[in-house]
């Protein structure tokens, strides 16, 4: 029995712990009857705590700061979701697919996911995913891989010469199994039913494993795959709350009250009081239903004999995603003139929002869908070879590409004319998130709209291909009593960003009608939108999505379209695919990234205690080359771009044992994150196609750099038991920042199709609307200061049956300076990142039971890239949000394991907020946007092994 130190921070967590557990859980052994109750205990280290303890091991054995998620066998990683795996890590949090509410990328020390570089076996990676495609980052998304592919996924926080440069905030490796992980042979299995309690339907998800080595050769092939099928309900002001006196004057948000209508009734109000009030640019209802197929296959070869040590690593995996959005919209944008909005009985709440009976409201319904597909290829040839007990040699070639693609469509539904306006009542005081809203028209009643027509397309393809090749040499050494290791290596990266964007044309324009005219034909009079129409309803279905419960007294049905009606009948991906290019967005840019390092590791006994360092530099030469497309008078010309720059990036760590369970740790160095390569190679696209405003590329834009401060104290007061503290600091220049012109849309020479129906409608009343003109430039300078607080124990000291428990505790806690905005001549700092993260995974595991719960949470912080409001007063916030999770598994014996997880047991709700920089209009939780709720996931697992 290991030997535990009793300490009253244990005492506390423990407590805490044994409050949550159940007697139930455990039954009490014959042995501690027969010994009259004495504590005897027999510990068995396996599953999750087995994961764990090589985890802290790992971290323990590092110089810098290095966390780490190891399976608990080959094909049995942790969670399902690597990204989610990630989480119970200080300092990491998920950033969930909106649609699928899967843990899609992740933010490491309150940097944002792109600060983050991912490998797989060292060799960098990149792969984007759904709605991400098209939007040209450096992000990886962890969502195209199945968890089972992987054996292990180190965190390395602090900065190596011989690691990957481009993470400021650190380097995510990402391991794949081989065959001589475990000698022998091992046949693994798992099959998964799920259940989201949203979308009502249950799916499949299965993997199997074969490994198996023979005398110094190796072969292991792993299958995953899975289906899922998850829903949320929501609610949406499409970005604005604003007043009539306070309106944008860019035309994306115009409405006007109309008191002279023999409706209008102010009631106590005053007209003045009335201009003053806030209304949301749209009340939107929302119902989203997202299905997703994921396959994905790893092999491995390998040859380990005494000197050399070689493999062939693959990775293959595909992920398909389809997504519709059903939404019911009253909108207020737009409202002016003869479609002014009628105060029937309004009042205006303590927000200084209006709330109560409008009429004059137009009404219309949106088919929002999209489909993508991503595939991964990753081939590579890792070698080790041992000279002799000092020199070794390591070297890789690797390939990698990802090629996605999305299509998307949108169809409304308008009940846009005189005799179709609704008078709508609502209240959003009760709860923001899911107001009440009720209409006087039937939505279900094709007499009450008028017309049907495609609001836009869009198709993009996104690939990367990635070539990296190192070599890397290790010398062991002693000098002057110091135990040293020397490190030296070259390596080669190039990578090709290749993004494509189309221009969809009107689909419904060729629809054919009955007598052989095509729908775009009819002339565009009330007469030939009549007959438009009257073709038109043939198609429409009641919501196919009303399944889908979205709080509040609202309406649940309404009249839309199908997937079989865009996907079929319009045929849109084909369509959308053979669409002419969209110049502006499409490009090639090629990256070419040359570096050196020479690092040595060193040890020596200080004072009797063991001192572990490293020193090193990495000098790194980056060069890019761009082929896009300029827009000139004549229209848009080829253009190619080039540069370099060269970076060196110095590093130094140290790690010293002041007692044989107390580590100190002290890091210093300097990185670099390069730009968006969107920001540096697009020539001009168009970010919200519901809002008047473009963005153009500036090649010029350098990267970031960054010099990083790091140190930590860490107590080993047990196996698989620490008590950390971890404080750093990064100093970051030279971050983009997005800088705003106004020009006449006129003068841009862009076709007005990039835009939402609505945007059109202005610009056709007035083409030389002022636009907003976006580009980056290297102009903010700001800094992090972050401290991380880690738990980690098993509590073999409680009376049995508590005495199997464990936790693992974390908190970060985070501080930025230097990202402000300006209102009324007063400079606001804004938290860029959560100011408090906090991990909290409970365990408990005897013999064949085991039960874990995890909860993570963090706090508010600003979208600081969103803008677009602050004129107004406003900045647009993340809420605080927090997930609970379960896992309870049963294993009969090798063969047979039982397994129940329950992921969002808290059915968390996410959505953005709108908050006044000088405090006004009391609650700004009132002002939401973009909530949703996605629901509950329930899985249950058989697996096993033979």
């Amino acid at each position: 029995m290991a030997t535990t130190k009793r300490t009253l921070l244990s005492a506390a967590v423990a407590g805490a712990c044994a409050a949550m557990a159940m007697p139930g859980w455990a039954q009490t052994t014959a042995t501690a009857e027969a010994q009259g109750g004495a504590e005897i205990q027999t510990v068995t280290v396996a599953g999750f705590r087995s994961s764990l303890e090589k985890s802290l091991d790992l971290k323990r054995a590092s110089i810098g700061q290095r966390d780490s998620i190891v399976a608990e066998d080959l094909g049995k990683f942790p969670e399902q979701n690597v990204a989610d795996a990630l989480v119970r890590l200080p300092g990491v949090e998920v950033v969930k697919d909106g649609a699928s509410n899967e843990g899609q990328r992740i933010q490491l020390r309150g940097l944002g996911s792109e600060y983050t570089v991912t490998t797989f076996n060292g060799a960098p990676v990149r792969a984007t995913s759904a709605g991400a495609i098209g939007s040209s980052t450096r992000d990886f998304n962890y969502d195209v891989f199945p968890s089972e592919l992987f054996g292990r996924v180190d965190v390395y926080k602090t900065p190596l010469a011989e690691l990957e440069e481009g993470g400021v905030a650190g380097v995510v490796d990402m391991q794949t199994p081989r065959p001589f992980d475990r000698k022998g042979r091992v046949l693994s299995y798992s099959v998964t039913g799920t259940y989201n309690n949203r979308s009502k339907d249950s799916t499949p998800r299965a993997n199997v494993l074969f490994s198996n080595t023979w005398g110094k050769w190796g072969f292991l092939t792993s299958i995953a795959g899975n289906r899922t099928h998850n829903a949320n309900a929501g609610f949406q002001s499409t970005g604005t709350y604003a007043s009539y006196n306070q309106r944008f004057t860019q035309g994306n948000f115009q409405y006007g009250w109309n008191l002279v209508d023999p409706r209008a009734n102010l009631g106590s109000l005053t007209a003045a009081q009335l201009y003053d009030a806030n209304m949301p640019r749209f009340l939107r209802l929302t119902a989203t239903d997202n299905e997703r197929e994921r396959v994905g296959v790893a092999n491995s070869l390998q040859y380990k004999g005494d000197k050399l040590d070689i493999s062939w690593d693959s990775l293959y995996s595909k992920l398909n995603d389809d997504t519709k959005n059903n939404y019911m919209n009253w909108i207020t944008n737009a409202s002016t003139g003869a479609r002014a909005l009628v105060p029937v009985d309004v009042t205006i709440d303590a927000n200084n929002n209006v709330q109560g009976t409008i009429g004059n409201y137009t009404a219309a319904t949106n088919a929002v869908l999209g489909v993508s597909e991503t595939r991964f290829l990753y081939n590579a040839i890792n070698a080790r070879y041992r000279v002799n007990s000092d020199l070794r040699f390591t070297g890789s070639l690797s390939i990698n590409e990802s090629k996605a693609w999305r299509s998307g469509s949108t169809v409304t539904l308008d009940a846009n004319d005189v005799a179709n306006r609704q008078t709508i009542t609502f209240n959003t005081t009760k709860d923001a998130m899911f107001p009440d809203i009720r209409t006087d028209r039937n939505l279900l009643d094709a007499n009450n709209y008028n017309l049907l027509s495609y609001s836009g397309g869009n198709y993009q393809t996104e690939t990367d291909k990635q070539k990296a090749f190192r070599v890397g040499m290790q010398y062991d050494y002693t000098l002057w009593g110091v135990e040293g290791k020397l490190k030296m290596g070259l390596s080669q990266v190039e990578s090709t960003k290749i993004a494509n964007q189309y221009l969809p044309t009107n689909l419904l324009n060729n629809l054919p009608l009955a007598d052989g005219r095509l729908y775009g034909s009819l002339p565009n009079t009330p007469a030939g939108n009549a007959e438009r129409y009257a073709f038109a309803r043939q198609f429409l279905v009641s919501n196919d999505l009303n399944k889908i419960r979205a709080g509040g007294d609202v309406p649940r049905d309404w009249l839309t379209v199908s997937r079989d009606f865009v996907y079929n009948t319009l045929d849109a991906v084909n369509a959308n695919r053979s669409s002419p290019s969209n110049l502006g967005s499409t490009f090639t840019a090629v990256e070419t990234v040359r570096a050196f390092y020479v690092q040595s590791d060193f040890e020596k006994e200080v004072f009797g205690r063991p001192l572990r360092a490293n020193a090193g530099v990495r000098y790194v030469r980056t060069g890019s080359e761009v082929d896009n497309y300029r827009l000139t008078s004549a229209g848009y010309v080829p253009a190619a771009l080039s540069g370099s720059y060269t970076n060196a990036l110095p590093s130094a760590s140290l790690s010293y044992d002041l007692t044989d369970d107390l580590v100190v740790r002290g890091s210093v160095g300097k990185t670099i994150k390069r730009s968006s390569i969107s920001a540096i190679a697009r020539s001009i696209n168009v970010p919200n196609a519901g809002d008047l405003a473009v963005q153009i590329g500036n090649p010029e834009l350098k990267p970031e750099s960054s010099t990083n401060l790091d140190a930590s104290v860490e107590w080993y007061f047990e196996k698989g038991g620490v008590v950390a503290v971890s404080a750093y600091r990064k100093n970051i220049k030279d971050r983009p920042n997005t800088r705003s012109v106004f020009q006449p849309f006129s003068a841009l020479g862009i076709p007005v199709t990039l835009f939402t129906s609505n945007v059109q409608r202005d610009l056709q009343a007035d083409p030389n609307l002022p636009t907003e003109v976006r580009f980056f430039e290297n102009a903010e300078a700001f800094h992090i200061r972050g401290l991380e607080l880690t738990h980690q124990q098993n509590y073999r000291f409680l009376p049995y049956p508590f005495n199997n428990l464990g936790s693992i505790l974390s908190l970060t806690s985070i501080k930025t300076a230097g990202v402000n905005r300006t209102y009324n001549n007063i400079v606001y700092e804004l938290p860029i990142v959560p100011n408090r993260t906090i991990a909290a995974t409970i365990y408990y595991e005897e013999g064949p039971f085991a039960f874990r719960t995890s909860y993570n949470r963090k706090s508010e912080f600003a979208n600081f890239t969103n803008t677009a409001l602050n004129p107004l007063g406003y900045q647009r916030w993340y809420n605080k949000r927090g997930y609970l999770d379960m896992t309870v598994s049963y294993k009969f014996n090798k063969m047979f394991e039982l397994r129940l997880d329950a992921t969002n047991l808290t059915d968390t709700r996410t959505y953005e907020y709108l908050r006044h920089f000088e405090g006004r209009n009391g609650d700004e939780r009132s002002r939401l946007d973009g909530a949703n709720q996605p629901g509950r996931n329930y899985s249950l697992t058989l697996r096993g092994a033979f």
